[in-house]
């Protein structure tokens, strides 16, 4: 039985890329994990990590965006608003 989950979003400048459907990744990536993120059952512990979100930092950027916890209605919410203001912003790959 799933009690706990944590999911692992990419934030950094290689989610500009457009799908080959012509959409931004980082769009298809926010549209899923918050559509993943209203169906988890409340009561299930959820965290949510991004990575990448620094452009200082390039991929050393990890940000805890909801430390693992019990989600509520609340809980979903918040994440809901604090996963559509996310912007891709630092470049994974590095300089060689």
């Amino acid at each position: 039985e799933v009690t706990d989950i944590a999911l692992v979003l990419d934030v950094s400048a290689s989610m500009l890329e457009r799908t080959s459907d012509g959409e931004a990744k980082i769009d298809v990536a926010k549209r899923v994990v918050a559509d993943l993120v209203r169906r988890i059952p409340e009561g299930l512990r959820l965290s949510v990590v991004i990575y990448g979100h620094d452009k200082e930092l390039a991929c050393r950027a990890v940000k805890v965006l909801r430390p693992l916890s019990e989600l509520d209605a609340a809980g979903k919410a918040d994440l809901d608003r604090q996963i559509a203001t996310l912007v891709p912003v630092a470049n994974t790959r590095r300089a060689g």
